[in-house]
């Protein structure tokens, strides 16, 4: 039974050796791989590179955030431009109108004062001309105002020789040849009497036609000369309406044009906000890739030092599992060295017991 328990024990550190001697070797291999992989230098510069990434990630996420809240301001900012250009425009078309409105007035004003101008040049040539033909007309009625007087002169002296003649006749001491020279010069003179006559009836007849013509003309320059006092008040209307109206296009003109200024203005911030828009987005868009970089490299030293660990913990399990079975293997021999020495003692007990039995 000694022997038995002895030989059990036997394999029992046999076992605990080959178990023992494998947990050695795990050892080894882990240490080995764990020093393949940097060992504990490789550890602590991890642990230090993770520290950087993870600030460096802090601070890409700062960065991130502080390039959204400017996105954010920026964007903020050309909605509020464009509000403000929305109201320009609107001013801006208000200005355009009342411009366009103010140009068609002033324009209607001169068209206005041009047509009383033209009126008044007009009138003027009329009432020059009525004056100029009243005057043509005075000087011709005056001309036969003469030529009248002349033949009533001429016909008061053919009639003055009529009766001369006639009383001549009445005498009758005259002869006959005298009575027919008489005669003749009376029916001469008769007859140059009613050709005078006749001729007065013309002239008169011509008189009295210019007489009425001048009238017309008179009558033509009194209106002439209403329609002048009428222009007159019509000129001082149009001058009037053209100051004012040149005035107002005046004010209109330099309100479009500080409308167009500030929508201009307005417009070409527009244009940089939106720039500065676009710039905070490519920025976020880098600040975003930067980050992603970070939180990539970040994992990536994670990823290491997670091996890192891995290796280090099987090391520390392995000694721990190579303590374990030295521990054990120690127990296993110590019980083989108590099995032994209980078979020794069994074998000495059996050779006395048996010594005694042959004595």
């Amino acid at each position: 039974e000694a022997k038995n328990a002895v030989t059990e024990q036997e394999s029992h550190v046999e076992s605990a050796q080959k178990a023992a001697d494998a947990a050695k070797q795990a050892l080894e291999t882990a240490k080995q791989e764990f020093d393949n992989l940097g060992g504990a230098q490789a550890l602590q510069d991890a642990e230090s590179k993770k520290t950087t990434a993870q600030k460096n990630v802090e601070q890409a996420e700062k960065d991130k955030d502080q390039t959204q809240q400017n996105l954010e301001a920026a964007q903020k900012e050309l909605e509020n431009v464009q509000n403000q250009l929305n109201i320009a425009q609107k001013a801006l078309q208000t200005s355009t109108d009342a411009k366009t409105a103010a140009d068609n007035e002033l324009k209607d004003a001169q068209d206005q004062k041009a047509n009383v101008e033209k009126e008044q040049k007009d009138t003027d040539d009329r009432k020059i001309e009525c004056e100029k033909q009243i005057n043509t007309l005075n000087q011709s009625l005056k001309e036969y105002e003469e030529k009248i007087i002349t033949e009533q002169n001429s016909l008061y002296s053919l009639e003055q020789k009529i009766r001369t003649i006639n009383g001549m006749l009445q005498e009758e001491w005259i002869t006959q040849q005298e009575r027919e020279y008489l005669e003749a010069q009376l029916a001469d003179t008769q007859a140059s009497r009613d050709a005078s006559k006749n001729q007065i009836d013309a002239y008169m007849k011509e008189y009295n036609k210019l007489t009425e013509e001048k009238k017309s003309w008179e009558k033509n320059l009194e209106t002439v000369n209403v329609n002048l006092a009428d222009l007159k008040e019509r000129q001082a209307d149009a001058d009037k309406r053209l100051l004012s109206a040149e005035t107002a296009a005046k004010q209109a003109q330099a309100a479009f044009e500080e409308a167009q200024k500030k929508y201009d203005g307005l417009t070409t911030q527009k244009s940089d906000q939106e720039t500065q828009v676009n710039e905070c987005q490519t920025q976020l868009n880098d600040r975003e890739n930067a980050l992603q970089t970070k939180q990539d490299e970040l994992n990536a030293i994670e990823s290491q030092l997670k091996i890192l660990k891995q290796a280090e913990d099987a090391v520390k399990s392995a000694e721990s599992e190579k303590k374990d079975k030295e521990a054990e293997l120690s127990n296993k021999k110590q019980d083989l060295l108590d099995a032994q020495a209980a078979a020794d003692e069994a074998a000495n007990t059996y050779q006395s017991v048996k010594q005694k039995l042959e004595e």
